[in-house]
């Protein structure tokens, strides 16, 4: 029996709820020797329905956010030499966002001068070309989970919903 049957068949045998109900998944890993880099994991996968938690998009550079509204924080460059200035806002900027998008040119200032904060939190900006409209990528990110092996053989996904 395949997952999703499995998941059918215990959401018809069940009674029905008065909430939204969810499923849980949870892959443990044996015989993943971690210590070797190679067999690490960091990826992003991209879910044909939105995570139950919210996922929030940090857009960087003049001409990005001129050509979105659906960001949930937009940063201009002026803004950018404000946050490279105070390092509690480049925390602050980790914290709050799930996945940046920012213009392709800044990268390098980026790298340089948030790389400490921003790299070992796997919160490096997707880079796109100034004048793109980066509305797609924002709706592309807002259904996509991180999963992440490095110490832990497990990989836990909570809350994540869809149709069966």
């Amino acid at each position: 029996m395949s997952f999703e049957q499995a998941v059918q068949e215990a959401v018809e045998e069940a009674q029905d709820r008065n909430f939204t109900e969810s499923v849980d998944l949870v892959v443990n890993f044996t015989g993943l020797d971690l210590s070797d880099p190679e067999n690490r994991l960091n990826d992003d996968l991209r879910l044909p329905y939105r995570p139950d938690e919210e996922v929030r998009i940090a857009v960087i550079g003049d001409t990005l956010v001129n050509a979105t509204d659906s960001a949930d924080r937009e940063i201009t460059e002026e803004e950018l030499e404000d946050i490279f200035d105070e390092p509690d806002q480049a925390k602050d900027l980790a914290d709050e966002s799930s996945f940046i998008i920012a213009e392709a040119p800044l990268m390098p200032k980026i790298g340089q001068q948030l790389g400490q904060v921003l790299g070992p939190r796997d919160m490096m900006p997707d880079p796109m070309q100034p004048g793109e409209d980066p509305t797609e990528e924002i709706e592309s990110l807002r259904n996509t989970v991180s999963v992440r092996i490095r110490e832990d053989p497990s990989v836990t996904g909570e809350g994540w919903r869809g149709e069966l």
